[in-house]
């Protein structure tokens, strides 16, 4: 683009900018323009062309004339049903009653079963006497160190010994909780 196309782009542009409030009774150059295109006159035929360098006057347009109205629907318009785009790709899938599990409630614990309860101290009572020696009795004797990790130990072997020996593939209900 020349310096000379530009600066005729820069007054075009400027001309809009200060007559923009203003309601327009004489047309601004590029109106005329477009005004000039679209015109054609009856009698002569198409608007002239322009040449370089001579002003013409636009040409003369023709009294604008209100169009008709519109003449009124016989039959009140039916518009299709409005699908929103949220609505494009929503499948909603019937509603089916929905299943509700309710376990059984809790067994009591065993209260005869010593193996249970030597399990059950030694796999908690070990670890936290331990972390308790750790934490607040660094010296205590080495006797309370032997006996948390024997408790430990010993509970984590009653577990293992209670573990069923054989294992039924057959009757395999999956996990038990």
């Amino acid at each position: 683009m020349s310096d000379q196309d530009r600066s005729e782009l820069d007054a075009q542009f400027a001309d809009i900018v200060a007559h923009w409030d203003e309601d327009g009774a004489e047309p601004t150059p590029w109106r005329a323009t477009l005004a000039e295109d679209r015109v054609e006159n009856p009698v002569e035929g198409p608007a002239p062309a322009t040449t370089a360098g001579q002003d013409v006057p636009p040409a003369a347009t023709p009294p604008e004339e209100e169009p008709d109205p519109p003449p009124a629907p016989e039959a009140p318009l039916v518009l299709p049903e409005l699908v929103l785009p949220e609505q494009w790709r929503v499948h909603t899938p019937p509603e089916e009653p929905e299943e509700h599990f309710e376990p059984p409630p809790p067994e009591p614990l065993p209260a005869g079963d010593l193996q249970f309860w030597g399990i059950l101290i030694g796999l908690t009572g070990g670890p936290l006497l331990l972390l308790y020696l750790i934490l607040f009795d660094r010296y205590a004797s080495g006797l309370w160190l032997l006996l948390a990790i024997s408790l430990t130990v010993g509970g984590f072997g009653l577990l293992v010994a209670r573990l069923p020996r054989q294992r039924d593939d057959d009757d395999d209900d999956g996990a038990r909780l």
